[in-house]
C-alpha cells in the first residue's frame, strides 16, 4: 500500500509594487516570429493544477474540458490564481479588453483541478496530494492529451511515476517544474522523459537538459479579468509547454525525444526560444535578428 503524498504548485507572489500590464505578450521567447508558423492549433494541453477562471473573456474560448478532482466548489474553481497564471502563458485568446496573449494562442486547454489553495485564497501557493494528482493524470490520459503542464513539484511517488511513464509512452510531452532547490529527485522530475523547466532569473547553473524561460513578473492572467504579473517556476513551466505546444501543431507525429532535442537545442543564450525551436524542427521561420537570408533548419 502507498502512502498519501503531499506536493506544492511552483509560483510565488509578485512584486507589490507592480502595475498591471499593458503589453501584449512577454516576448522573450521569440514567439512572434514563430507565430508565422504554428500557434497551438490542434493541440491538447492539460494543465494539472489548481482550478482556473474558466470564464475569463481570455480563456472561455480555450478550455476545452474542466474538471475538480478537490472539491465541489466550482466557485472557488474560477478564483484560482495560479492554474489561471499558467493557463494565461500557455493559451490565452487575443482580446483587446484584456491585453494578454498566450504563447500557443491556439491550443485547447484541459483544466484538472487537482490542487487546493492554502489561506488566504488569494495566494498563489497551493498543495496537492497522490490522489487527486494520479485522478488527473488518468484523466489527462483519457482526454489523449498532447502536452502535460505539471507546475508543481514534491516528492517520489511510485504510481504517479508509472502513471507519467505511460503517458511518455504514449507520446504525450511532459513538463514539469524545478523546485527552488534545485533538486530534480522527486516528481515529476524523476521521471525519465520529463522535461525540467527553471527560470531564467535563478542563481543557479543550468544543468544539461534544462529548459530556462522568464519566470520574474511576467504578464499573464488573473481571476476575474484583465491581466496581472507572476512569477515562480511554475510561469517558466508554462510557457515551455507552449513552445512544446507549437512544436506538436506542426509536428504531431514527432516523438517526445525529437521534441526534447528540438527544444533543449533551441536554448543558445539559456533562454529557449520558441522560433528556433520550430527552425529545428524544419520549419521555415525567419527568426529575430535574422539578417535578410532564411537559415536552413
Amino acid at each position: 500500500m502507498q502512502r498519501l503524498q503531499d506536493f506544492a504548485v511552483q509560483g510565488t507572489p509578485p512584486a507589490a509594487s507592480l502595475m498591471a500590464p499593458s503589453a501584449l505578450i512577454d516576448d522573450r521567447l521569440d514567439v512572434r516570429s514563430a507565430h508565422q508558423r504554428a500557434r497551438g492549433e490542434g493541440v491538447r494541453v492539460a494543465v494539472v493544477d489548481t482550478g482556473m477562471d474558466v470564464a475569463h473573456p481570455a480563456l472561455a474560448d480555450a478550455v476545452l474540458e474542466a474538471r475538480n478532482f478537490v472539491d465541489q466548489d466550482e466557485a472557488q474553481f474560477r478564483r484560482d490564481q495560479h492554474g489561471t497564471q499558467v493557463a494565461g502563458l500557455l493559451s490565452a485568446r487575443p482580446r483587446a479588453d484584456v491585453g494578454v496573449v498566450g504563447l500557443a494562442p491556439a491550443a485547447g486547454l484541459l483544466a484538472y483541478k487537482a490542487c487546493w489553495v492554502k489561506a488566504p485564497a488569494t495566494e498563489v501557493r497551493a498543495q496537492c496530494n497522490t490522489l487527486t494528482l494520479a485522478k488527473a493524470l488518468v484523466a489527462a490520459l483519457d482526454a489523449r492529451a498532447d502536452v502535460l503542464n505539471l507546475s508543481l513539484s514534491g516528492p517520489p511517488d511510485p504510481l504517479l511515476e508509472r502513471l507519467l511513464g505511460v503517458a511518455l509512452t504514449r507520446g504525450v510531452a511532459v513538463l514539469g517544474a524545478i523546485p527552488p532547490d534545485g533538486r530534480k529527485t522527486g516528481f515529476p522530475l524523476s521521471v525519465p522523459g520529463v522535461l525540467a523547466v527553471d527560470r531564467t532569473e535563478t542563481a543557479r547553473a543550468q544543468a544539461p537538459g534544462e529548459l530556462r524561460a522568464p519566470g520574474e513578473d511576467v504578464m499573464t492572467l488573473k481571476p476575474g479579468g484583465g491581466g496581472g504579473f507572476a512569477s515562480g517556476s511554475s510561469m517558466a513551466t508554462a510557457q515551455a509547454s507552449a513552445v512544446a505546444a507549437l512544436l506538436r501543431s506542426v509536428r504531431p507525429k514527432a516523438s517526445v525525444a525529437q521534441l526534447t532535442q528540438w527544444m533543449t537545442a533551441a536554448s543558445p543564450h539559456g533562454v529557449l526560444n520558441a522560433c528556433l525551436a520550430l527552425r529545428l524542427a524544419g520549419e521555415p521561420v525567419v527568426c529575430r535578428g535574422d539578417t535578410g537570408v532564411l537559415a536552413k533548419p
